[in-house]
């Protein structure tokens, strides 16, 4: 019943649906797969579009706190042509990060421009709280100062 009732609130928006591919616009705070919380995950979201007996395979994840775009595969052929294509490199990501409530000069000025990340895997939380959790505050509104 609570992953039900967490599906409902954060339910993915379907972006692209064929006979081969679904792409869901994955919400922050939803899980890409399954944790030991059993709250609702991307495939949860994916079997009320297309059923709970569907076949679907995932082929890329996101964190918990963020949001984007899930390519799940509807078929085993689909998924291993397009991990194919992940693994050749082919596939292009780009990340879009935003940031609010920024206190200090030395904070905004870190941000500005275009930055080269070459971390494999980072996540960075509000002074005082943790990583792994829903956006606090899903719709943020910069202030002035923020380009």
């Amino acid at each position: 019943m609570r992953r039900c009732r967490a599906l409902a609130r954060a339910a993915a928006r379907v972006a692209y649906c064929d006979a081969h591919v679904l792409a869901l616009d994955k919400p922050s705070g939803m899980l890409s797969q399954p944790d030991r919380t059993g709250d609702a995950t991307v495939l949860d979201a994916a079997r009320a579009v297309l059923g709970n007996n569907a076949w679907v395979g995932p082929c890329n994840r996101l964190d918990r706190p963020a949001s984007g775009l899930t390519i799940l595969a509807r078929n085993e052929r689909a998924a291993a042509r397009i991990t194919k294509e992940w693994r050749a490199g082919r596939v292009r990501k780009a990340y879009l990060c935003l940031a609010y409530d920024l206190r200090s000069e030395r904070e905004r000025a870190a941000c500005r421009g275009p930055r080269h990340v070459t971390a494999t895997h980072a996540l960075v939380a509000p002074r005082g709280g943790r990583g792994g959790g829903p956006n606090p505050n899903p719709d943020p509104k910069p202030g002035p100062d923020v380009p």
